[in-house]
């Protein structure tokens, strides 16, 4: 079900409520799986500042990978940036990108 404008307009008391009307209205219309992995990435950023240690923890490194079986670290690196910048244009771009494959190409979960 797609959340338009004029429905969200209706609603609207104040300035600062139309902020947060628009944002949700916009998370509403991104497909589920994308609205997932982009609140996935956006936590797991949040988390690199509580706790330093746990990027140099997942990134890939082939070497803990074979010798350690630590095979997590083929998966984890794709959730873990390095600055605000790099986060802020990583999701830019999937949030343009990534919806069209999960429509068109692979199905979406809603």
């Amino acid at each position: 079900q797609q959340v338009t404008w004029t429905q969200l307009s209706m609603e609207e008391n104040t300035e600062e409520d139309s902020f947060f009307n628009r944002i949700k209205l916009w998370l509403l219309n991104i497909p589920l799986g994308c609205r997932i992995l982009f609140l996935m990435n956006i936590i797991l950023y949040l988390f690199e500042f509580i706790f330093p240690s746990l990027l140099g923890r997942m990134c890939l490194q082939p070497y803990q990978i074979i010798n350690f079986h630590e095979y997590f670290r083929l998966i984890t690196p794709p959730f873990f940036h390095l600055g605000l910048l790099h986060i802020v244009f990583n999701m830019l771009a999937f949030i343009r990108v990534i919806p069209i494959f999960e429509i068109k190409k692979m199905g979406t979960f809603q």
